[in-house]
């Protein structure tokens, strides 16, 4: 399926090997390495607003406006409003943040890269941002650049799970580990319930040589039925 360019399918049946084998590493690697081009916005809607609220020069009917778009997945339609909007309030950080996050969703990445350097040059501080334009960076291969931007997300949230999360993923996909399982370790201290992070951590465990430590990991990830 993947040399047939059915990226989707793909995953699909790899994860499906991982389910039956939690031990498969072979198929692990697959489903992290093709997940990089394949999934979107890898965090709930609406959800990364936090560290970026609305000025007061923005239009807050608008933004509720947008808001909405946004948590109903409805990223075609609002990205050519939100590309409008900027142009009247070209200083509007939170336009800039939901612009790329809008992009980055659609894997306009390009697109989403110059969205979002041009909200953390107007709120340098937008933890939100750095880690979308983390994630950007990492699927074009740009893993230095990538880890830049998350160890600036963790600086500014650092009770951020998602940000210690992919920055272990980040880590794991350059075999660096020891450094990924520590970060994973941190997104899990953080959000116990992380099931991502948990099965991530059974891997950079399985690729250290911890083997039970690992079972165990994949177990707390794939409870029995």
């Amino acid at each position: 399926l993947e040399k047939e360019g059915e990226t989707t399918a793909a995953i699909a049946a790899y994860q499906r090997a991982v389910e039956l084998n939690p031990g498969d590493l072979n198929s692990r690697q697959s489903v992290n390495r093709l997940s990089l081009t394949e999934t979107p916005a890898q965090v709930p809607a609406g959800a990364d607003f936090a560290s970026n609220p609305p000025s007061a020069d923005d239009d807050p009917d608008k933004i509720a406006e947008f808001e909405n778009y946004i948590r109903g997945n409805k990223y075609v339609e609002v990205e050519p409003l939100l590309s409008a909007y900027v142009k009247e309030h070209p200083a509007s950080s939170w336009g800039w943040y939901a612009l790329g996050y809008s992009q980055f969703a659609q894997k306009k990445i390009g697109d989403s890269i110059k969205s979002l350097a041009q909200c953390l040059s107007l709120n340098v501080k937008n933890a939100d941002a750095n880690k979308i334009l983390g994630r950007d960076l990492m699927i074009i291969g740009r893993f230095d650049a990538a880890q830049t931007e998350y160890e600036q997300a963790i600086r500014y949230a650092p009770n951020s799970s998602e940000s210690r999360y992919d920055l272990g993923k980040l880590l794991s996909l350059q075999d660096n580990w020891l450094a990924a399982r520590k970060e994973f370790e941190n997104a899990i201290s953080l959000d116990p319930g992380y099931i991502e992070a948990i099965d991530a951590l059974g891997f950079a465990q399985e690729a250290l040589g911890n083997d039970a430590d690992a079972v165990q990991s994949y177990q707390n990830s794939y409870p029995p039925m």
